[in-house]
């Protein structure tokens, strides 16, 4: 499964140590679903996750727990009680060869805008 979480309004909150502690994070919280985070990307203001995960977990409740537990680690770490993702998320399916496929998207997302 590919998952997109952006931030609330898109606000450029996430910074590489935050980035980092979200991965940390994403990658026990899928452990306890058995399920495995295979890639993670992320930017300021939003993450791109690869996940493989268990039939009987459904994209929501991984989405929900994914979420929730990275949520509660950023908000821990800045300090405060705003909300940190948006209540959206984007899921779709993926395999073996829609891989490379994400790889360039994300690639191309960290290039800059205006070269």
């Amino acid at each position: 499964m590919h998952l997109a979480l952006t931030t609330m309004q898109r606000r450029p909150v996430l910074t590489s140590e935050l980035l980092s502690l979200t991965e940390h994070t994403m990658r026990e919280a899928a452990r306890q679903l058995d399920a495995e985070v295979e890639e993670f990307h992320g930017q300021a203001d939003h993450i791109h996750v690869t996940v493989s995960y268990p039939a009987c977990v459904s994209v929501a409740n991984l989405a929900k727990q994914l979420k929730g537990a990275t949520a509660r680690a950023v908000r821990r770490s800045r300090g405060t009680t705003e909300a940190v993702w948006s209540k959206t998320y984007y899921a779709a399916s993926a395999d073996a060869h829609s891989s490379a496929k994400f790889d360039q998207y994300v690639e191309h997302l960290a290039q800059p805008v205006n070269n």
